[in-house]
């Protein structure tokens, strides 16, 4: 702004609701909205006045300051898993994130009690897509990750093809049992969960299971 208009830094005064912001001080510190205006008053040395005092000239107004929207990161998704060869997907015995599940969304994201699979939509033109994932409801009962990732997915807002991004419950109780890779086997316990979303967290990082079986019952 100094540069544009030939002012010194020192000289320029730009206040917001009428409090004068200082060099270190960010929109996100000043809880700006989207049109939102930053006042600028330069200080000008009165030539008949008294030495040392200063009068302001509004000189000009800002662009008014606009967010600019963040970028999605899109989801990994998993798919093509094939009978017989060991299946990559997320470590689900590692660590995991319980968060509350918004229960008011669009029909592709309502979420019901039991297993269900986060997906994303491949029509990016598809409005449930732009929250980055749909959610698609399987119930109770024993689910095989094989299968859960061979089969061909439809997103239920649009009905374009979806791909697998990670599992999910809720309002229920499961566990897991399964062979990885290097013929280690497990089994988890029963873990319980209330009205609410619980998934491995996507930071974690794959693993590759020969069979993973999960098990899941009414809470």
């Amino acid at each position: 702004f100094c540069n544009r208009h030939g002012v010194t830094l020192h000289a320029a005064r730009f206040l917001f609701d009428g409090l004068r912001l200082r060099a270190e001080q960010t929109p996100e510190d000043l809880k700006m909205e989207d049109g939102d205006v930053v006042d600028v008053s330069v200080e000008q040395m009165g030539g008949g006045g008294h030495p040392g005092l200063a009068t302001y000239r509004p000189l000009s107004e800002v662009r008014p300051y606009r967010p600019s929207k963040p970028k999605i990161k899109r989801l990994k998704t998993y798919s093509g898993a094939t009978v017989g060869k060991p299946v990559r997907f997320k470590d689900v015995i590692a660590e995991t994130q319980t968060h509350p599940f918004p229960k008011k969304f669009v029909e592709a994201q309502e979420c019901f009690p039991g297993f269900t699979k986060k997906a994303v939509c491949k029509n990016r033109r598809c409005k449930e897509s732009k929250l980055q994932f749909v959610i698609i409801n399987r119930g109770f009962g024993v689910f095989s990750l094989h299968d859960e990732l061979s089969d061909e997915l439809a997103c239920p807002g649009c009905g374009e093809d979806a791909e697998v991004a990670n599992i999910g419950f809720n309002c229920c109780k499961f566990k897991y049992k399964g062979k990885l890779a290097d013929n280690n086997t497990f089994e988890t316990p029963f873990t319980t969960i209330g009205d609410e979303y619980h998934e491995p967290s996507e930071g974690n990082d794959d693993a590759e299971y020969k069979f993973l079986k999960i098990f899941v019952e009414r809470a």
